[in-house]
């Protein structure tokens, strides 16, 4: 492989590390999204330790898993939110399981780098803005079942 392939490749890795991470941060503010509802619906204190628990729990919830409690919680969900999250998992899913099988034989080929890398930025906008609008939910929840900053914090 030469300079320019292997220099195209490096950026088209890059990218998935960067869109993972993204995906990764994404289902993570899910799981806190969700977990002042799934404290409530299980009648627990809302502690930090309780809440720790619930986290951990959620932790191991896939992102389809999540999106199914936040549904449960999420009455007043909007169409369109509910089409741009099924796209996300759709487009999660590609990345973790077929990303590269759907490339597979063009690792070499430079345009198909260029297309692999608009595929890839599309994604992680994608996770990006879903990551933003959860982070502000979730944090405004969990201010609103009375924990402070300092709370929070440990949390994450």
């Amino acid at each position: 492989m030469d300079k320019k392939v292997k220099e195209s490749l490096k950026q088209v890795f890059e990218l998935v590390g960067y869109a993972i991470f993204s995906a990764y941060l994404m289902e993570k503010e899910l799981a806190f999204l969700i977990t002042p509802p799934e404290i409530m619906k299980n009648k627990k204190l809302s502690d930090s330790n309780c809440m720790n628990q619930e986290i951990e729990k959620l932790n191991k919830c896939t992102f389809g898993q999540l999106l199914k409690k936040l549904e449960n919680h999420a009455i007043s969900m909007t169409d369109e939110t509910k089409k741009i999250l099924k796209k996300a998992l759709e487009k999660r899913n590609l990345l973790v399981h077929n990303f590269f099988h759907t490339h597979n034989g063009k690792l070499g080929d430079i345009s198909e780098h260029c297309i692999m890398r608009d595929e890839l930025v599309e994604m992680t906008k994608l996770f990006k803005s879903i990551y933003d609008k959860f982070y502000q939910e979730s944090y405004r929840n969990l201010k609103n079942l009375g924990l402070t900053q300092e709370n929070i914090e440990n949390l994450l």
